[in-house]
């Protein structure tokens, strides 16, 4: 069962990773390629029309091109449009030369209603339907006007056999249809139910994360109303007063953030950016935070000399590193914790490591989804909303880049992300 799904991730992609309609095209073109080229050979076998096979053979040449162009290429639209339209008139032109109303085309046409439902929305869907009942239209024209079809048979005899042999063919292309249909539906409705569990207990944990810091904020301000504090203890209450008002503001900042990916509102303000820099003022700024825990801050790449500048937004490479480290600091207690860069060809490699606590295998995916934190039955789980690493993981991808996590329970965790350069971004080490 695993080198079946093996192979058909290497043949179509990983469903998790691809947009339906992406997915959806790119199995659809190959799945109808394969049938149209196994209904040439049988024409070819059967010794019919040139027109009958050229049809079929051209078919699934054109079929075939188009799973190239959305699985190793990634192109969508010009694609799902000539599956759409190209596949509606490539049936008509079937149906016309063999069938008629005696054959099993028009079943497949009335089922192209569900394709065009399904890949497109808008003022293209609108105009598609409308071109899809038109098409019906002519269809019964010709039909009613048209006293055979176009391909001669040899005899009866060979028409049934034909017929009999596209039928089977059509049905089994259905099937494969509306098996997708069905796998989609289920997926979708599976990641909606894992959602809304995950967005309820998001919602328990926030109920803790936002009363926690409001609660010191009333109970020590109402503290301060003792006039016989001493002024020590006065400071003190004021510190505690502003560390629960910046845990509540890193909430609800973090909140805003996932809001807005939700709504898919992000945008990269992309310029260059000394990477060198960068790293310099991040280590400058954590190092008394990490040496107050008795730990060593590390930084590769601290000793570089000149600019390394790429063409990225500065202010949210700055929020990944910022929410690694931090992520770092907090589940470390002793040894120390490093960061920098390698740079690889066409794109630079950053990294956070740490001696951390480390995280279990069976986690390592799940730490970067949303809402996963909100899991308040986690041993693991400490202060935070447990969102700062589904908003880290959006924010390399919308640079264009790839995260992942390297760990053992117990022995510490190195994250890593990718960032892209080639051809459009200048390095300059002066």
């Amino acid at each position: 069962m695993k080198k079946f799904e093996d192979l058909r991730k290497m043949a179509f992609g990983d469903r998790d990773k691809m947009s339906s309609e992406r997915y959806f095209v790119g199995l659809t073109s190959f799945t109808a390629g394969v049938f149209s080229l196994v209904l040439c050979l049988f024409h070819i076998a059967s010794s019919l029309n040139r027109i009958s096979i050229f049809l079929a053979f051209g078919t699934a040449v054109v079929l075939f091109v188009l799973y190239v162009a959305v699985r190793f290429y990634g192109y969508l639209l010009v694609p799902k449009t000539i599956l759409t339209v190209g596949g509606l008139l490539i049936l008509d032109f079937t149906w016309y030369t063999k069938f008629l109303s005696n054959g099993p085309v028009l079943m497949f046409i009335l089922i192209f209603a569900a394709l065009i439902l399904l890949l497109w929305n808008g003022r293209a869907l609108l105009f598609l339907l409308v071109f899809y009942f038109i098409n019906l239209c002519v269809l019964f024209y010709i039909d009613y006007n048209a006293g055979a079809s176009l391909l001669e048979y040899p005899s009866e005899e060979q028409r049934s056999v034909d017929i009999f042999v596209s039928f089977t063919i059509y049905a089994f292309l259905l099937l494969a249809l509306l098996y997708l249909f069905k796998q989609d539906f289920l997926k979708q409705k599976q990641k909606a139910i894992h959602s809304d569990a995950l967005k309820s207990a998001f919602l328990a944990n926030m109920n803790h994360e936002i009363r926690t810091p409001m609660n010191g904020i009333l109970g020590f301000s109402d503290l301060l109303k003792n006039p016989r504090l001493t002024a020590k203890t006065q400071k003190e209450y004021l510190r505690i007063i502003e560390s629960s008002g910046l845990r509540m503001l890193n909430v609800i900042n973090d909140i805003m953030l996932i809001s807005k990916i939700e709504a898919g509102s992000l945008a990269a303000s992309m310029k260059p950016t000394d990477i060198n820099l960068l790293l310099q003022n991040l280590y400058t700024f954590y190092k008394p935070e990490v040496t107050a825990k008795g730990m060593r801050l590390v930084c590769s790449n601290l000793e570089e000399t000149g600019a390394l500048s790429i063409l990225t937004d500065e202010e949210k490479l700055h929020i990944v590193f910022t929410n690694l480290i931090k992520n770092a600091i907090k589940y470390t207690t002793e040894g120390t914790i490093e960061f920098g860069y390698h740079v690889k060809g066409t794109y630079i490699e950053f990294y956070v490591k740490d001696t951390g606590i480390g995280i279990v295998k069976e986690r390592q995916k799940a730490i970067f989804e949303r809402f996963i934190k909100a899991n308040i039955e986690d041993v693991q789980a400490r202060q935070g909303a447990g969102l700062g690493l589904s908003i880290t993981k959006a924010y390399v991808e919308l640079l264009n880049g790839q995260i992942w996590v390297e760990s053992e329970f117990g022995s510490g965790s190195v994250f890593s992300f990718t960032l892209p350069f080639a051809n459009k971004t200048v390095i300059s080490i002066n």
